[in-house]
């Protein structure tokens, strides 16, 4: 039985995991929007936690890998951290600062 080429799979999966989990919190934030602007502000807010949440876990697992691995993760995590605060900024258009 031929044996199959796993070098390399255990730096491959933990970047899959981690652009997973960029997806989900990036999806978590759009759901935010549409909650906003559907005046349910408590279920927006709680989708921000859980995309907050999902940052901090990334970010945790980017201090276990090495600079080149987290290199290309960077920048992502800058960006959803902006789209999260963008998401809760009063002048946004969006969030309960807003709605009043």
């Amino acid at each position: 039985m031929p044996q199959r080429d796993t070098s390399g799979i255990s730096e491959r999966i933990p970047g899959e995991l981690i652009d997973a989990d960029f997806t989900i919190a990036f999806s978590l934030v759009d759901m935010a929007h549409g909650e906003w602007a559907r005046n349910n502000g408590q279920l927006a807010s709680q989708l921000l936690q859980k995309a907050e949440r999902m940052l901090d876990g990334i970010r945790e697992r980017l201090l276990r890998m090495t600079a080149p691995q987290k290199e290309a993760f960077e920048p992502r995590c800058a960006e959803l951290g902006e789209a999260i605060e963008l998401a809760r900024a009063p002048d946004s258009g969006i969030g309960p600062e807003s709605e009043s």
